[in-house]
C-alpha cells in the first residue's frame, strides 16, 4: 500500500514538471549587429565612440546594438581618421576606410643640395626632380634618400617621416671628380688603415693593418677576414690577384681565394715554414711564390708541392725576403742581401749582379718586373727604403729620395713612387717631374702605402685613412 501512494506521488511531481515546461513561452532571440573594419594602409587601432577595441584593421565588431557610432581608425605614424557609422538591428555592414584620401596622410621632404641639379631618389627609385625640390605626397614611413649627381660622391639617409611633417635634408656633394675617398664614415670599407691596393677586371681589393681584406666591385664593399673564414689573420702583409685569383700573406699564415672560395694555409697544415710571412706573388689559384720573414722563399706548385730555398739549399744570400714577384719568364726577390732571380725551368735563385752596372744598394724592398723581350731583363726597383732605380736595356737610372717609399709602379710613360710624404711621379731616366701632398693636392693623407692603377689610367692608393682614388689623367687632357 506504502508503495503505490509513493509512485502516485512521483507520478504526479514529473507530470507537473511536464506542464510546466511545455507551457513557458520561449525567450525572444537577441538580435546584433556587426561591423568588419577594413582599411589602406591596414593595422590601424580601432576605436568606437573613443574607447580602443583591442583590435586593429582588419578585423570585425561584433554584438553591437542598433544605433549610430563614431569610428576611428588611429596608427602612431599615420594621421588619424574618423567617420560616423549607422547600424540597424542585425546588420551586418563592411567598412573600407582609404586613409591615404586624408589631406593629413602624406608627408613633405625638401631636399637641397650644393651643388644643385642632383637627381633625387625615394627608396632606389627615381623621383624625377632635381634639387632643390620640395616633394609633397610622400608616403609616411621610414624611407632612403639618395641624392645623386654625376662628378659627386652620393649622398644617402634613411629618414623618419610621419604623416602631415615635413623634413628638410641638405647636403653639400663631395666632388669627386679629381679625389674619390672611401672610409669608415662614407662607406663600408673594412678599416681605414688600408697597407694594400690592387686593381684587376673592375674590381679593387685592398689589404689592410687590423680587419683583413675588402673588395670594392660595383660601388659594393665585402670583407674577408678569419671571421668568416676566409684568412688565417687580420694583418694583411701582401697582396697579389690574378684572375681571380686572390693570393693574400698575413702574419699569420696565407689564404688564396679562388671564386670566393678560401683556402687557408698554415704551419700547422702546410709545408709553410713561417706563419710571419712578409710578401706574396700568385700565378694562379695552384701556383704562388711566398717570402718569409728569416725563413726564406717558398713556392707552392700544382698537386700541392711545396719547395722553400734558404741559403743553406740554394744561391741565396739572405733568408729575409721583403718581396716576390713574377713573370712568365723569371720571378724576382728582394731581399736584404741583393736582388734575386729565378728563371723559367731553373732550380736555384741567383743573385742578380749585371755585367758592368753597380747596382745603388745591397739591401732591397721591392722590385717589380717589367715587361718586355725575355732576354732582357728590366726592372724597376727599390733600394735601402730610398733609393729609386731603374735597370732597362743594360742602362741603370738611380735616384735618391732621401725619403721611404712604400710602393712603386711601372707604366709606359711614367714611375710612381708612393712614400712617407707623398706622391713622386718619374720619367724613365728617373727624373722628378711632379710631386702630390696635402699642401697642394686633394690628398688627404701623405704617407702613402701602396699604389695600383685601372683601366683608366686612375690611380688608387692606400693610407691610414681610407682608399684614396685620384684621376690624374684628368689633370692633362
Amino acid at each position: 500500500m506504502r508503495s503505490a501512494i509513493f509512485s502516485l506521488l512521483l507520478l504526479l511531481l514529473f507530470s507537473s514538471c511536464d506542464k510546466e515546461l511545455s507551457t513557458s513561452p520561449p525567450d525572444p532571440p537577441v538580435e546584433y549587429g556587426k561591423l568588419v573594419v577594413k582599411s589602406s594602409p591596414s593595422n590601424y587601432q580601432i576605436y568606437l565612440n573613443d574607447l580602443v577595441q583591442g583590435k586593429t584593421t582588419p578585423d570585425s565588431l561584433i554584438y553591437l546594438n542598433e544605433g549610430t557610432y563614431t569610428l576611428s581608425l588611429k596608427h602612431p605614424l599615420f594621421a588619424d581618421t574618423t567617420i560616423s557609422v549607422s547600424l540597424n538591428k542585425d546588420e551586418q555592414k563592411e567598412i573600407i576606410i582609404d586613409c591615404t584620401t586624408n589631406p593629413e596622410f602624406f608627408s613633405e621632404l625638401e631636399c637641397l643640395s650644393q651643388p644643385a641639379g642632383a637627381d633625387i631618389f625615394i627608396n632606389d627609385s627615381s623621383t624625377g626632380f632635381t634639387t632643390p625640390k620640395l616633394l609633397t605626397n610622400v608616403f609616411p614611413g621610414d624611407i632612403h634618400v639618395s641624392i645623386r649627381k654625376t662628378g659627386c660622391r652620393s649622398f644617402e639617409k634613411e629618414v623618419f617621416l610621419a604623416s602631415n611633417t615635413k623634413r628638410t635634408i641638405y647636403t653639400e656633394l663631395e666632388d669627386t671628380t679629381l679625389w674619390l675617398y672611401y672610409n669608415s664614415l662614407n662607406s663600408d670599407i673594412p678599416s681605414n688603415y688600408v697597407r694594400q691596393v690592387e686593381y684587376e677586371n673592375n674590381t679593387i681589393w685592398i689589404g689592410t693593418f687590423n680587419q683583413g681584406v675588402g673588395r670594392l666591385k660595383n660601388h659594393q664593399w665585402k670583407t674577408y677576414n678569419p671571421l668568416n673564414g676566409y684568412l688565417p689573420g687580420y694583418a694583411i702583409t701582401g697582396l697579389s690577384v690574378t684572375n681571380e685569383h686572390v693570393w693574400v700573406a698575413t702574419t699569420k699564415g696565407i689564404a688564396v681565394i679562388s671564386f670566393d672560395i678560401p683556402k687557408i694555409f698554415t704551419t700547422n697544415n702546410s709545408p709553410l715554414p713561417s706563419d710571419n710571412v712578409s710578401g706574396i706573388y700568385g700565378l694562379n689559384n695552384q701556383e704562388a711564390y711566398i717570402a718569409t720573414q728569416y725563413n726564406g722563399i717558398t713556392r707552392i706548385f700544382f698537386n700541392n708541392v711545396w719547395e722553400t730555398y734558404t741559403t743553406d739549399n740554394s744561391s741565396l744570400q739572405s733568408n729575409l725576403i721583403n718581396y716576390v714577384t713574377g713573370s712568365f719568364w723569371y720571378s724576382f726577390a728582394a731581399t736584404d742581401y741583393g736582388l734575386h732571380i729565378q728563371r723559367r725551368n731553373e732550380n736555384d735563385w741567383t743573385y742578380f749582379y749585371p755585367d758592368g752596372v753597380i747596382l745603388p744598394s745591397h739591401k732591397y724592398q721591392q722590385v717589380e718586373i717589367l715587361p718586355g723581350d725575355p732576354e732582357d731583363v728590366n726592372i724597376l726597383f727599390v733600394g735601402d727604403e730610398t733609393i729609386l732605380a731603374l735597370y732597362e736595356n743594360g742602362q741603370l737610372f738611380v735616384n735618391n729620395l732621401n725619403v721611404k717609399i712604400h710602393d712603386i709602379y711601372y707604366s709606359i710613360n711614367a714611375i710612381w713612387a708612393a712614400t712617407e710624404i707623398g706622391l713622386f711621379k718619374f720619367d724613365r731616366e728617373m727624373n722628378f717631374t711632379e710631386s702630390y701632398t696635402k699642401v697642394n693636392s686633394g690628398l688627404v693623407d701623405d704617407k702613402i702605402y701602396s699604389i695600383d692603377v685601372d683601366d683608366k689610367g686612375q690611380l688608387w692608393l692606400a693610407t691610414d685613412h681610407g682608399l684614396m682614388r685620384f684621376n690624374y689623367h684628368l689633370l692633362h687632357k
